[in-house]
């Protein structure tokens, strides 16, 4: 029998707990939690033990197993923690905790991770450039494509695969654009996304235009792959918000709703004029990673900052902060620790200047409507 330690002593660890019970090959011989408030205690008849313990059980020969038992958040930095040993890590993924009555073994719960590999918080892809609603501002300048743009799917695996070989994992992968409910291939994408990450929150960000109750196959593809709608809520959607989520809760459909009117704001300046890293800091999308035609970047605006060069003629950076994922001179430990910094865009960042939400196609938006200055 292998010998494992369960990380988490809350819910999930004891659904886990319990589920090894039933079988014979694993056995339980410690339970950690990083709760100060619950060291010492008694769980299960073994005294409950510091994440700091496990190190020194699996050096002494004494664990063979490391089951992550908490919240997705969480897993980048333990699974870190325990980086290069000699054990066998799983974890249990958010959606199987969110259905976990669904589940009647714990082979069908865990998720194996390569511990020498770090994981990524979160990437996110355009599947279209393009979008229906025509934000005024929008952040990737989406309201400024006129010629509809449709990401290529084989090569957006090929990435997909080629992220899975650098990182043991992605805590969020949200497919996005434009809208991505443009894209004729996007119960391919979910598809794909839950076989290659198996341990992700996968979601489609969208402005839920395009929600109706003829969209069957995509909320089939949805609730077999544990997807969910991430619905931003903008004015045209106030009278119809109510009808969509009837239709989704009547087709069990997993979504939440982020009211968004009020996070409309320009940010940028047209010279370097900031400190990059106390922009960084301040920046809500500093861990909005996104992934593009093989390329890698801290946020997404370096690689759609061209839009804005050549409509306005100005110079914002479109190449720093951009890492080529088939040609690194970097190991992904290394990568990660870059992407998490601030770099020579972020000094174009100003402090945000609100604004009230406003459509703003090609022919009537302004320079204005993304520079303070």
């Amino acid at each position: 029998m292998k010998r494992v330690v369960i990380w988490g002593a809350a819910e999930c660890g004891r659904k886990v707990y319990e589920m090894l019970q039933q079988q014979s090959e694993l056995k339980v011989v410690a339970i950690a939690d990083k709760n100060v408030q619950k060291r010492g205690q008694m769980l299960y008849g073994m005294k409950i033990i510091t994440p700091e313990e496990i190190l020194n059980l699996i050096h002494n020969g004494e664990i063979e197993v490391v089951i992550f038992a908490f919240a997705n958040s969480f897993y980048k930095e333990a699974a870190a923690m325990l980086r290069d040993c000699a054990v066998e890590a799983y974890i249990v993924p958010r959606h199987i905790q969110t259905f976990f009555d669904e589940y009647t073994s714990i082979e069908e719960c865990l998720v194996s991770i390569d511990l020498s590999k770090p994981r990524i918080k979160q990437f996110d892809v355009n599947l279209v450039d393009h979008c229906n609603m025509k934000c005024k501002g929008c952040l990737r300048f989406s309201n400024l494509v006129e010629t509809p743009f449709f990401a290529d799917f084989d090569k957006m695996i090929e990435d997909w695969r080629r992220m899975k070989e650098l990182f043991w994992g992605v805590e969020r992968l949200k497919l996005m654009g434009g809208e991505p409910m443009l894209s004729p291939d996007l119960c391919r994408y979910i598809e794909s996304a839950r076989e290659i990450f198996p341990d992700a929150d996968i979601m489609v960000t969208t402005n839920a235009l395009l929600i109706n109750e003829n969209c069957t196959e995509l909320f089939q593809t949805m609730k077999e792959n544990y997807c969910f709608f991430d619905i931003s809520l903008y004015a045209p959607m106030d009278e119809r918000i109510g009808q969509v989520e009837n239709i989704l809760q009547k087709n069990d459909v997993w979504y939440i709703i982020n009211d968004s009117k009020g996070d409309f704001y320009k940010v940028l300046s047209r010279e370097p004029k900031y400190d990059m890293d106390e922009a960084y800091e301040k920046c809500t999308a500093r861990n909005c990673h996104h992934l593009r035609e093989g390329k890698l970047s801290v946020c997404s605006r370096p690689q759609y900052a061209y839009i804005m060069n050549e409509m306005y003629h100005t110079n914002i950076p479109e190449d720093d902060g951009v890492w080529d994922i088939y040609h690194l001179e970097m190991d992904a430990w290394e990568l990660d620790e870059k992407l998490s910094k601030g770099f020579e865009a972020c000094r174009y960042c100003a402090p945000p200047v609100s604004y009230e939400w406003e459509r703003a196609t090609i022919q009537n938006a302004q320079m204005s409507d993304w520079f303070v200055d």
